[in-house]
């Protein structure tokens, strides 16, 4: 007996004992994330206004998008006014409006990794974070809800994008602590902040240079032929 306790021994000296060690990560630093619109030209006012329907917002950022999309409907010169439902409109609100109009914004940022180089104890990862999304836009007559105007408009073809790498830790146990880093890196928040800040006002000045007020105006008659039309 006493023989096999110094063979167990050595072989428990030889172990060592398992740690847990969680490796802090350092973050580059980064800019403030800029939520300012774009300068846009104020147009002469028109007579119309325009009632947009609540969206129910989708993505990162979306409400911030779309009220800048409000804000370049009244640079347009029309006026705006939100409703949850149709059914909060009166047949007086309907008379009175020129468009009913839903706006439907999915937009935010994309994170893709393209490699991941694994180490000892984490890995590398590379990609690239780009801002993506879309506006959709319907708009019909309120009284009669005659489809006017649908528009697509892409704002992934922007193209804003950052490469990023981040180092991620894989393994947490060890029995030789001094053999781990002692830190690991990650660009990510500060590129997230850079395509935002690049991606937003780009994306608003596109969607203010998509949208053509003449465009909107040009159904004047229409509009005016629908509303006179409709009988009780």
């Amino acid at each position: 007996m006493l023989r096999f306790a110094f063979i167990i021994l050595p072989l428990l000296l030889l172990t060592g004992c398992t740690t847990m060690v969680t490796i802090p990560v350092t973050n580059e630093p980064t800019n403030s994330v800029n939520l300012q619109m774009p300068t846009i030209k104020q147009e002469a006012m028109t007579k119309h206004s325009i009632i947009l329907l609540a969206p129910d917002f989708q993505g990162e950022n979306s409400k911030v998008f779309y009220e800048a999309f409000v804000t370049i409907l009244q640079k347009k010169g029309f006026t705006t006014s939100v409703v949850k439902t149709v059914d909060d409109l009166t047949y007086p609100d309907k008379q009175k409006a020129y468009l009913l109009l839903t706006a439907k914004f999915k937009a935010g940022l994309e994170e893709k990794s393209e490699m991941s180089v694994p180490h000892e104890y984490h890995n590398a990862i590379g990609g690239r974070i780009q801002g993506v999304g879309e506006l959709f836009i319907q708009a019909s007559e309120p009284l009669t809800n005659q489809a006017l105007y649908s528009k697509r408009i892409n704002l992934t073809s922007l193209k804003v994008s950052r490469q990023f790498a981040h180092e991620r830790q894989t393994k947490y146990e060890t029995t030789n602590p001094a053999s781990m880093p002692q830190t690991l890196h990650s660009n990510v928040n500060k590129m997230r902040t850079e395509v935002w800040n690049e991606f937003f006002p780009k994306a608003i000045t596109y969607i203010n240079n998509q949208i053509s007020r003449e465009e909107l105006l040009s159904f004047e008659k229409d509009i005016a032929k629908l509303k006179a039309d409709v009988r009780f």
